[in-house]
């Protein structure tokens, strides 16, 4: 048995070895092995093993080394320079891979693992407060103690568009994770609530973790037709426990709506079509994001409470 392939038996999730293969040397992939197994690390190897830990691959506890569990390891690497230094066509065996993890994740999933979030401003005529608390994207965020950036995963591993990536806000005491191992960078709120309003001009979708309130919220991912994870397995695979509607849902004044279609240009549901002089929603699409309120020129469209029909 190689490196590789021993490595990816003692790994929680039994990867692919030529996935490994490609992320890390053998001297490395000896060394993970080895510490997966609880196995003492050679001398010769020290330096390896600290360069290991100091970029996210292992923990350490009681003065030994541990594998840190396959969706750790592959997240750091998605996010660091080793897979952007990878040519463009060995990417697609990782972009298959953690696509493929999300959906079986998704199909096993018991409820809505996401939840649109409308955009700011999108709400100002309704009062939230008579009808769910911190439902705006810019409240969820203000009441979080700390806030971290870091780039889009999806985007980075799917590099699908241009839309912006280093606009994934995480929350709370989950920023601990992300800080410690160098893939994000402290913010402040005003500096936060900058990048939520920078994701939402970009005419991306913010959502968090489902359900929001009962549990604090850990992330705010800002997402993309092309490379989310979430919205792909809604729409290319049919699975319905991916992301779950915020709540409202889109209304259009047929009195100020002139079918331009720029509210259709930016769904990112493909929940609105323009027919004849007139703009439809499809019923069971709309999931209340708001950016079909921020598109309109006309002002002809607002969310209401409600659900997809």
């Amino acid at each position: 048995m190689d490196t590789w392939a021993r490595l990816s038996r003692l790994l929680d999730e039994r990867p692919d070895p030529r996935l490994l293969e490609r992320m890390f040397t053998p001297e490395e992939a000896s060394i993970l092995a080895r510490a997966a197994a609880g196995e003492a690390i050679e001398p010769s190897q020290y330096e390896s093993a600290q360069e290991l830990y100091l970029s996210g691959y292992l923990d350490v506890g009681d003065g030994t080394y541990s594998l840190c569990p396959w969706r750790d390891v592959l997240y750091q690497f998605l996010l660091s320079p080793r897979y952007a230094r990878l040519p463009r066509a060995e990417r697609t065996a990782f972009q298959r891979h953690f696509l493929e993890r999300n959906y079986r994740r998704f199909r096993a999933a018991e409820k809505e693992i996401f939840r649109v979030l409308p955009a700011g401003g999108t709400l100002d005529h309704i009062d939230t407060h008579f009808i769910v608390p911190y439902s705006v994207a810019s409240e969820v965020l203000a009441q979080a103690k700390q806030v971290a950036v870091i780039d889009c995963v999806c985007r980075v591993t799917a590099d699908n568009c241009q839309k912006p990536r280093d606009v994934c806000l995480v929350l709370g005491d989950a920023t601990d994770y992300y800080l410690k191992r160098g893939l994000g960078r402290a913010l402040d709120q005003a500096e936060a609530q900058r990048v939520l309003a920078r994701a939402a001009e970009a005419g991306l979708v913010h959502c968090t973790d489902n359900p929001a309130m009962r549990t604090p919220s850990r992330v705010i991912c800002n997402c993309c037709a092309c490379c989310c994870c979430f919205v792909r397995g809604l729409k290319e695979e049919g699975l319905s426990r991916t992301i779950a509607a915020s709540g409202y849902v889109a209304v259009t004044d047929a009195s100020g709506c002139d079918a331009c279609g720029a509210c259709v240009e930016r769904c990112i549901f493909d929940a609105r079509e323009v027919v004849g002089d007139a703009v439809r929603l499809i019923p069971g699409r709309c999931l209340g994001c708001g950016q079909c309120v921020l598109a309109c020129p006309t002002g002809a469209v607002r969310l209401e409470p409600g659900r997809p029909g």
